[in-house]
C-alpha cells in the first residue's frame, strides 16, 4: 500500500506545481505586454539626437550647420515632421506629431557655450514624456 501511495501523491502534486508555474509565467507575460512601447516616438527622438550630433560634427569640421544641410533631419518619419526649433540656433530641432491626440512633440537643443543638452516634450501624460516634460 505504501508503495502505491507515494507515486499517487506525486502524480497529484506535480500538475498543481506545473500549473502554478505556468500561471505565474502567463501573468508576467501579460504584464510585459501591457507596457506600450511607442516605436514612432522613439524613432523621432533618435533622429533628433542624431541631428544634434551631426550639427556638432559639422561645426567642428567648419561646415554649415543649417537645418537643411543636416542629413539626419532629412529622414522621413511616419508620424512626425522635423523642423528647426529656433532659426537663430541651428543646434536645436523639434519633432511635431501629425496626430496630436496620439503623440506629443519632442525637442532637443544644445547650448553652444556650455554644451548642455536640453530634451523637452509637450505632454507629460503621454508614456514617452517624463513628469517634468523632459525625455
Amino acid at each position: 500500500m505504501k508503495r502505491l501511495l507515494l507515486p499517487l501523491l506525486a502524480a497529484l502534486a506535480l500538475p498543481t506545481a506545473v500549473n502554478a508555474d505556468y500561471d505565474s509565467a502567463k501573468e508576467k507575460y501579460q504584464k510585459y505586454r501591457s507596457v506600450e512601447i511607442d516605436h514612432n516616438s522613439t524613432e523621432a527622438k533618435v533622429v533628433l539626437l542624431r541631428g544634434m550630433k551631426e550639427c556638432h560634427v559639422r561645426s567642428f569640421e567648419g561646415l554649415t550647420t543649417d537645418f537643411s544641410d543636416v542629413e539626419a533631419y532629412k529622414t522621413k518619419l511616419k508620424n512626425f515632421d522635423l523642423n528647426p526649433l529656433n532659426v537663430k540656433n541651428f543646434f536645436s530641432a523639434i519633432a511635431i506629431p501629425r496626430n496630436i491626440n496620439t503623440y506629443t512633440w519632442y525637442s532637443v537643443s544644445i547650448d553652444e557655450e556650455t554644451g548642455e543638452i536640453t530634451k523637452q516634450c509637450g505632454d507629460a501624460l503621454k508614456n514617452t514624456c517624463e513628469k517634468d516634460n523632459t525625455w
